[in-house]
Order: C-alpha cells, then sequence, then structure tokens
C-alpha cells in the first residue's frame, strides 16, 4: 500500500502535510520525491500516488481532528494557495477557489469554518488591540489572531498566500465592516421577517456611524416602527420609505399627505427622540414630499 507523492506544486510542503496524518504510515521515503525514474518504477509496480486532489481530499479529511494544531492548519493554507497559483486565471482559477471554500479550514472562536457554508457573512481581521464585541446576529466572522499575525508577517505582498487572502476579500475590522455586515443582515431579516427588528435600529442608535452614507451602504432598508395613513398602527417599516409627521411636529406635510392611502409616518419612542431622529433622518426618514 505505499504511495509516492505526485503533486504539481511544492512537494515538501504536501509532503509536510502528509506526515502529519495518518497516510503517514505508507509514504515511500522522501528521497523519492524528485526522483521521476524511481516514481516510473513505483508506477510499474502499481504503486499508487498522492496527486493534487489525494493531497486535498487527505486535508478535508483530517481537518476535523486538527482544530487546536495551528501549524498544521497554516501548512494546509500554504500548499493550498500555490495550488491556486498554479492556475492563475480563468475558470480553473475559479474552480480551485471554490475548491478552497468548500474546505473547513478558516480558524475563528477556536474553530474551522468553510467559507462557502458562511453564504454571503463577512470574514474580517481581529483588530490588533482589542476583541470586538459585535452581536451574534450580524454576519461578521472574525479570524483567529494567531493566523492574521502568521499572514501580516510575510513580507512579501505578492506572496502566493497574501494573494489568496485578498482574493477571498478577507476585511479589515472597521466602522464600514460592520455597517456592511449590519445592510446583509437587514436584507435577511426582509426575507424572512422574525420577532426582533428593533434589533437593527437599537444597533445604530447604541453607535455613531452618523458620517457614514447610510443609503450607499443599503441601511436605508433598516426597519423602524410606523403608523400606516389608513391602515395599521405600529408597523414595521424600511427607513428610507418613510416620512416625519404630526408626532414629529410636521404638520405642514401631514396635511399634504392625509388620507393618502398607506403612507408611513414614522413612530415616535417615549426616550431619546433627539438622537432617534437623528439617526433615522440619516437613514432616509424625510418630512418634506418625495
Amino acid at each position: 500500500n505505499s504511495r509516492f507523492i505526485n503533486v504539481s506544486v511544492e512537494m515538501e510542503k504536501a509532503r509536510r502535510l502528509l506526515e502529519e496524518t495518518v497516510s503517514k504510515d505508507n509514504l515511500v521515503h522522501a528521497s523519492i520525491d524528485n526522483d521521476d525514474k524511481a516514481k516510473d518504477v513505483l508506477r510499474e509496480l502499481n504503486c499508487e500516488s498522492y496527486d493534487d486532489n489525494s493531497i486535498i481530499e487527505v486535508i478535508g479529511n483530517e481537518i476535523v481532528t486538527k482544530a487546536d494544531n495551528s501549524e498544521w492548519i497554516w501548512n494546509c493554507w500554504d500548499w493550498l494557495a500555490e495550488w491556486v497559483a498554479k492556475e492563475s486565471y480563468g475558470d480553473k482559477h475559479e474552480e480551485r477557489l471554490n475548491r478552497i471554500k468548500s474546505l473547513s479550514i478558516l480558524p475563528s472562536r477556536g474553530k474551522l469554518y468553510n467559507i462557502a457554508s458562511l453564504e454571503d457573512a463577512i470574514i474580517a481581521w481581529q483588530s490588533d488591540d482589542k476583541i470586538i464585541a459585535i452581536p451574534e446576529w450580524l454576519p461578521i466572522i472574525f479570524v483567529d489572531s494567531w493566523f492574521r499575525d502568521r499572514v501580516r508577517s510575510i513580507p512579501d505582498d505578492s506572496d502566493t498566500l497574501k494573494k489568496l487572502i485578498k482574493e477571498l476579500e478577507f476585511k479589515d475590522p472597521s466602522e464600514d465592516t460592520t455597517l456592511q455586515a449590519l445592510s446583509i443582515a437587514i436584507k435577511h431579516y426582509w426575507k424572512e421577517p422574525d420577532g426582533k427588528p428593533d434589533r437593527f435600529i437599537n444597533f445604530l442608535l447604541s453607535g455613531n456611524y452618523r458620517e457614514k452614507d447610510a443609503t450607499g451602504k443599503g441601511l436605508s432598508s433598516c426597519p423602524i416602527r410606523v403608523n400606516i395613513e389608513g391602515g395599521e398602527a405600529e408597523q414595521w417599516f424600511e427607513a428610507g420609505q418613510a416620512y416625519f409627521g404630526k408626532d414629529w411636529g410636521e404638520d405642514h406635510l401631514a396635511h399634504l399627505y392625509e388620507s393618502v392611502q398607506g403612507v408611513a409616518w414614522a413612530c415616535k419612542p417615549a426616550d431619546n427622540q433627539d438622537k432617534y431622529r437623528k439617526v433615522i433622518e440619516w437613514l432616509g426618514v424625510v418630512a418634506y414630499p418625495r
């Protein structure tokens, strides 16, 4: 059952991976790795090989037992980056990227995730100086700091692993990243509304994001409480389609739209009214006709 290594990239890195798995027991000696004549003889003897696909299968099978083995996880990324770079563009390159996304090799919070299963969640680096506290419902996955530090230690930006990370669109921790994740969460809410629509506006009220462009970031669809002209009171509605009315002292606008079915009037909260107005105004609630 002996097998030799016959990969298209980085023979030594492939061996390093295999030697930390059960596959080490049937590996032929390392002296064969770069000896094509010896490999031909082994083929004649019906000796099987570990090719690129075999290495990826080993990674997929072994990774479930190695969530705490950061060195092995790093070696996986290191070899896979070389493998992706072998097909530098086109459909084959995309196929290889998708293959990587299907592997559970993304280290986060001591666990391993496959990127494909995260759907449109944002992958972000953890902040240098502190652990960023975010609500569980916000679709951000923070990469473990050990992995971040290893990537940063690579001095050459043209390194294949750094190029792979860039293609996978890991984000820096920032307000923009947080608001992008919030926009995704709001979009998910309107597809499948749940019983907690207030979490979005409460999150914005707890921060200070109003220097950003809410409309450009897709936040104008944030649900807020409204009264519908000619309809039910206290409904949840997209902020960017609502108006300030009588509750907010906008009597002229309220008179203009009086009896116009379906107009959404932003409700006025009992507390923090000034801040609430500023936030929902930022989200697109207006005091003038559209």
